[in-house]
């Protein structure tokens, strides 16, 4: 929340003062990262629907990342893919070295989900040398080099079946007390590991500890699905899968409600069983799509 304070007050600062201009497309790539993990989706939207005849070619780019940014937290892959080609394909001209960074790794990870192992390894890879490229006062602690070496930690186990990078990501973080990076890394060490149908309970556990020093509504969301995934028990990842959904948290609800399915149907409940499964079938369509459902769209609603 303090973080999302200071980007607010960035935000407005630039906004009121024509002398700052050259600096609101990074403030606005900022605050759609701390408006993400405030699962504040109304408040990102303005900020990534704008006139493209309207604002200079960097600021158009720094939005098109910061949207594909928001479709890739709430689990659209696809979706975020398609945003990211036209990205990468004009930063390579506009330069913006930490935004061409964060959009590689964003892709990365997008290829690994999307069944490209090959590419996704690639782009980790590419995404390194433009790091080590940087100047030297662009060090790791920059809010986008984090997030980029995280997505490429995701993206390289993601596509090789391993959680090396992850763990280790995580326990650095954790080390340098960097709470919110070791929560997400330990979040998408356990959708990777969903995809096997094996999470460690230790990483589980790991994953509340580190939740429960986040501030706002992504974190409550991550101890939902944490706390969910170690009961194990059918109507509470159930009741997970909604409330995710409500905040539209859609790879960690699918990852829900396929557990619930499989523990209905192990008790023999079958009616609950294929309500379930109706529910991940319809998250499915919608991320196997690339258009993004609307604000307010939840897989449950009739008629979705």
């Amino acid at each position: 929340m303090a973080a999302l304070e200071k980007s607010t007050e960035a935000m407005k600062a630039v906004g009121t003062d024509p002398s700052m201009a050259t600096f609101r497309a990074g403030a606005a790539l900022r605050q759609v990262i701390c408006l993400r993990h405030n699962l504040a989706w109304s408040a990102v939207v303005p900020l990534v629907e704008y006139s493209a005849s309207a604002v200079p070619s960097y600021l158009a780019v720094c939005s098109e990342t910061a949207r594909a940014y928001a479709q890739l937290s709430q689990g659209f892959p696809r979706a975020a893919r398609g945003t990211l080609e036209a990205v990468l394909a004009e930063l390579s001209d506009a330069g913006l070295p930490p935004v061409r960074s964060l959009a590689a790794a964003m892709m990365a990870y997008c290829e690994a989900l999307c069944g490209n192992p090959g590419k996704a390894l690639g782009l980790a890879t590419q995404g390194d040398s433009w790091l080590e490229r940087r100047v030297p006062a662009a060090t790791p602690d920059d809010l986008l080099d984090r997030i980029s070496i995280l997505y490429r930690a995701a993206a390289r186990d993601r596509s090789s079946g391993t959680s090396t990078h992850l763990l280790a990501l995580a326990e650095e973080a954790q080390a340098q007390g960097r709470v919110l990076l070791e929560a997400e890394a330990l979040s998408m060490l356990a959708l990777n590991a969903s995809g096997t149908g094996v999470v460690d309970p230790a990483i589980l556990l790991q994953l509340a500890a580190a939740a429960s020093g986040v501030d706002g509504a992504g974190g409550a969301a991550l101890r939902t699905f944490a706390a969910a995934l170690a009961e194990d028990e059918p109507r509470s990842l159930e009741a997970a899968g909604r409330s995710l959904s409500a905040g539209r948290q859609f790879a960690h609800a699918a990852v829900c409600y396929a557990r619930a399915a499989a523990g209905y149907q192990a008790k023999a409940r079958t009616a609950a069983a294929r309500r379930v499964s109706v529910l991940v079938e319809r998250l499915r369509d919608a991320v196997e799509s690339e258009a993004v459902p609307p604000l307010g769209w939840v897989p449950g609603r009739a008629g979705a």
